[in-house]
C-alpha cells in the first residue's frame, strides 16, 4: 500500500475500535498501519492491546519484536523476545533470533552462555546445538569438531547433525569424511526423507568423482519413492545429458522447472540442449529468463551477445560486450567477439588493440591467423585475408569459420578458382574435413560434383548429425535428377536433427514438390524452434508472399519481416520492401527499398524500387530508375532481368 492508504486504513481502524474497543484484530490492523507509517510507540500501544485481548497473542508479539527491530529499540527487541521464548513450546528460531541480537550487544562469552542455557531447557532443538558449533568454531575449530562429535553421539535423531557436518565436509573439500556421515544417515532407522536426502549427496560425491555408475544407481533409487526430488531430477537429466541423450533428459529438467519456475542450472540444461538440437530460438528464451535472474551469467550474456553480432546489431553487440567485459576482463572469447564486433564496424585500431590482448593471453596460434585474416577481410585486402585463414584451416586440419571466410574473401577478390585449387590440396591432406567437403561440392561443376555423393554419403553416415553434409548431399541428389531422393533424405534427417540448416533446406523442397500447407506446416514448426532465426523469417515471408499472396499470407509476411527495418542486410530489406508493397505500404516500401539499393547495387532490388515508386505515384522517377536498370542490363547481357523490365514497362504504361 502508499503511504496514503495505510493512512486511510489506521482510520478505518480507528473508526472500527470506536464501536468495538476489545476487538484484538482490529488493534492489530492499527498496529500494522502505524508501523508502516513509521509511528513506533503508536503501533507498539496498539500491539499491547491486541496481546492483552487476543486468545492467540503469538502473531502480536512477534510484531512487537519487528516493531523495536525496525525503530532501533535493540534492548527492548532483546526483552521481547525472550518474553516470546519463555511463553513459546517451540521457540527455536526466536532463540537463533535472540543469540544473534545478544552476541552484537553482549559479546561472545555472555551469547555462549545464554545458548548453553537455552540448549540445556531444550535438548532436541539440533538447530541450537549447530549454531553453538558455529560460534565456537570461530574461536577454535578444533573444539568445535569435538563439540559436533559429542552432539552426534548424544542425540536421539543425529541426522540433522550428521547433515551439518556433511555440509562442512564437502566446503572443505573432504568428500570421504561426508560420504561416512551419509553412510551412517542411511543406517539410522526409519526417516525415508533424510534416507533420500543422502542418497542425493551421495551421488553428488560420485557424480564429483565420475563414478556415473553409482551416481546413477544412487539417483535412481531416490526417484523411485520420490518422484519430485529436485536435486535427483537435476542430476538424472544431467548424466543423461553426459550420454548425449538430451532428448530424454528434458522430461527431467522440465518437471525440475515445475516445482520451482526459477531453476537456473534446469534452465542452464534445456539452453544447452536447445542449442545442441539447433533449437537457438528455443534455448535464446531460456537465456532470456536466466539473465533476467542473473545478469552476470556468462554462458547467457555470450549467447546473447553472440546472437547480436549474428544478426548484425553491433551496436548493441558492442555494449553488451562492454558490459561483459568490466566482469569477464581476460576472457578469450568475449575478447574475440570484441575484435570482429571493432573490425566490422571499421574500428581496426581498436580491433589491433584486441588482436593484442588475445596474443598476451597465449590465445592459439591458428585462431591469431583467423582474428587477423577477419581484420585484414573488413579492410578491404582480401587476398592478404586469403592466406591468412587459409594457413589457419591448414594448421588445424578443420575450421570450418576460418573456411567460411576464406571463401568469403575469395568472391570478393575474384579469385573463387584459387580457392577450389585450396580446397583439392586440403582434403588430399585433410580428407575428414566435413565442411572442405561440402565446399567442394558446392563449387564443383555439376558432372564432378555428382561424382562425390559416395563419399558425402560415406561421411553422412558416419556422422548422422551433420546437417551440412545432408543439404549438400540433397542438392547432389537433385543435380543427378533424383528430386524425390532429395527430400526424402532432408525428410529424414530433419527428424534426427531438426536444425535450423536442414529444416531450411527441407522446407524449399516441400515449397517445389509439396503442398504449400506442407511448407507452411514445417516453417511454422522451424518459427517455433528458432523463432529469431532471420533466415526462417526471410523464407517464410517469400514463400508466403510469392507462393500464397492472399490478404492474410501478405499480412503474416510482413510480420514476419518488420524486425528487418533495422538490418544492413539487403536481402532481408529488400523482403521486407516487398512485404510493405505487398500490404500497400508504399511511401515506407520505397523507403525500405532505397536503403537496401544504397548497400547494395543488386538488379533485383532495383526493379523492386521501381514498382515501389510506381505504386506511390512516383511514376517519373520510376521510369527515369527502369531506363537506367535497361542500361545496365543490356551492357551486361542479362536477359533475364531484361525481360522483366520488358513485363514492368507493360504494367507501367
Amino acid at each position: 500500500m502508499t503511504q496514503e492508504r495505510w493512512a486511510e486504513a489506521k482510520r478505518l481502524a480507528d473508526t472500527g475500535l470506536a464501536a468495538y474497543p476489545d476487538n484484538a484484530d482490529l488493534w492489530g490492523l492499527k498496529a500494522v498501519a502505524a508501523k508502516k507509517q513509521r509511528l513506533w510507540d503508536e503501533s507498539l500501544r496498539a500491539l499491547d492491546k491486541a496481546i492483552a485481548l487476543a486468545e492467540d497473542p503469538l502473531q502480536y508479539r512477534l510484531l512487537r519484536v519487528e516493531v523495536n527491530q525496525e525503530s532501533g529499540n535493540l534492548a527492548a527487541t532483546i526483552n521481547d523476545l525472550s518474553e516470546l521464548i519463555a511463553s513459546s513450546a517451540t521457540p527455536e528460531a526466536q532463540i537463533i533470533q535472540l543469540t544473534k541480537l545478544l552476541y552484537q550487544r553482549d559479546g561472545y562469552e555472555a551469547t555462549v552462555a545464554k545458548l548453553e542455557h537455552y540448549i540445556g531447557i531444550y535438548p532436541t532443538a539440533y538447530a541450537l546445538q549447530t549454531l553453538h558449533v558455529d560460534l565456537l568454531k570461530s574461536r577454535d575449530p578444533q573444539a568445535a569438531g569435538t563439540l559436533l562429535e559429542q552432539y552426534i553421539k548424544a542425540a536421539a535423531d543425529p541426522s540433522g547433525l550428521l547433515f551439518y557436518r556433511v555440509s562442512a565436509a564437502l566446503a572443505n573439500n573432504l568428500p570421504e569424511l561426508a560420504r561416512q556421515d551419509l553412510q551412517a544417515i542411511l543406517k539410522l532407522p526409519g526417516d525415508k526423507k533424510a534416507h533420500n536426502e543422502a542418497r542425493a549427496l551421495l551421488a553428488e560425491i560420485a557424480w564429483l568423482e565420475q563414478d556415473w555408475a553409482t551416481a546413477g544407481a544412487l539417483v535412481d533409487q531416490v526417484l523411485a519413492t520420490d518422484s519430485n526430488h529436485k536435486s535427483a531430477l537435476l542430476r538424472k537429466g544431467s548424466l543423461l545429458l553426459r550420454e548425449n541423450r538430451g532428448a530424454e533428459a528434458v522430461p527431467y529438467f522440465n518437471k525440475v522447472l515445475g516445482l520451482d519456475r526459477d531453476s537456473i542450472p534446469a534452465m542452464e540444461a534445456l539452453a544447452v540442449i536447445n542449442q545442441q538440437q539447433g533449437k537457438l530460438g528455443v534455448a535464446g528464451d531460456y537465456y532470456q529468463r536466466i539473465l533476467e535472474r542473473v545478469p552476470n551469467h556468462y554462458d547467457a550474456l555470450r549467447f546473447a551477445i553472440a546472437e547480436s553480432f549474428d544478426k548484425g546489431h553491433l551496436t548493441h553487440a558492442d555494449a553488451r560486450l562492454n558490459s561483459a567485459l568490466q566482469i569477464y576482463p581476460e576472457d578469450m572469447a568475449l575478447l574475440s567477439v570484441k575484435l570482429q564486433v571493432a573490425a566490422t564496424l571499421g574500428n581496426y585500431s581498436e580491433a589491433n588493440a584486441q588482436l593484442a590482448k588475445l596474443r598476451a593471453l597465449n590465445v592459439d596460434a591458428t585462431d591469431l591467423l583467423f582474428f587477423q585474416g577477419f581484420i585484414k577481410q573488413k579492410q578491404g585486402d582480401h587476398k592478404a585475408a586469403m592466406g591468412l585463414f587459409g594457413e589457419a584451416v591448414a594448421a588445424r586440419g578443420e575450421y570450418e569459420k576460418a573456411l567460411q571466410s576464406m571463401f568469403a574473401s575469395a568472391q570478393s577478390a575474384g579469385a573463387v578458382a584459387e580457392f577450389r585449387n585450396f580446397l583439392t590440396r586440403h582434403l588430399q591432406k585433410n580428407p575428414a574435413d566435413k565442411s572442405a567437403l561440402v565446399a567442394q561440392a558446392r563449387l564443383a561443376p555439376a558432372d564432378e560434383a555428382v561424382r562425390l555423393i559416395p563419399q558425402i554419403e560415406t561421411a553422412l553416415n558416419a556422422n548422422s548429425a551433420w546437417e551440412a553434409g545432408a543439404a549438400v548431399l540433397a542438392d547432389l541428389y537433385r543435380q543427378s535428377g533424383d528430386e524425390q531422393k532429395a527430400m526424402a533424405l532432408l525428410a529424414e534427417q530433419y527428424q534426427k536433427t531438426p536444425g535450423a540448416s536442414v529444416g531450411i533446406a527441407y522446407a524449399r523442397y516441400l515449397e517445389k514438390l509439396g503442398t504449400a500447407e506442407q511448407a507452411a506446416q514445417l516453417y511454422e514448426e522451424l518459427l517455433a524452434n528458432h523463432a529469431n532465426n532471420n533466415i526462417i523469417r526471410n523464407n517464410y515471408a517469400l514463400f508466403l508472399l510469392e507462393k500464397v499472396s492472399s490478404p492474410q499470407a501478405n499480412r503474416k509476411a510482413l510480420q514476419l519481416t518488420e524486425s528487418f527495418a533495422a538490418s544492413e542486410n539487403p536481402a532481408l530489406l529488400d523482403t521486407y520492401g516487398s512485404a510493405l508493397l505487398k500490404n500497400q505500404s508504399t511511401d515506407k516500401a520505397v523507403f525500405i527499398f532505397k536503403k537496401a539499393l544504397g548497400l547494395a547495387d543488386i538488379p533485383e532490388i532495383k526493379l523492386h524500387y521501381v514498382e515501389a515508386l510506381y505504386a506511390d505515384g512516383k511514376t517519373t522517377a520510376a521510369q527515369d530508375l527502369l531506363t537506367e536498370a535497361e542500361r545496365e542490363a543490356k551492357a551486361k547481357e542479362d536477359a533475364e532481368t531484361l525481360e522483366r523490365i520488358a513485363q514492368l514497362r507493360k504494367t507501367m504504361r
